[in-house]
């Protein structure tokens, strides 16, 4: 999960582990409809995977336009299969 600050002044977007784009603020930017954004809660920007692969395991990226930039990190481990 991704927390910004104030609604509607900030920017966020989910990078992959190569700092490629997936999501802009609401938006999926990729081909891949697997990911998504769902939104819980009016500041929250969380990523959904759907179908999880193997190759999908590893970091991804959060990132706010505030100043300073804001990021955090999360890790996904693939088990099973």
């Amino acid at each position: 999960m991704c927390v910004g600050v104030g609604v509607g002044s900030v920017q966020v977007a989910w990078l992959d582990v190569n700092s490629l784009p997936l999501t802009y603020d609401d938006r999926r930017v990729i081909d891949d409809t697997r990911f998504s954004v769902v939104r819980t809660h009016v500041n929250q920007w969380n990523l959904q995977v759907r179908q999880v692969r193997r190759d999908d395991a590893g970091r991804y990226r959060c990132t706010v336009n505030t100043f300073p930039v804001r990021s955090k990190v999360v890790y996904l481990h693939v088990k099973g299969q």
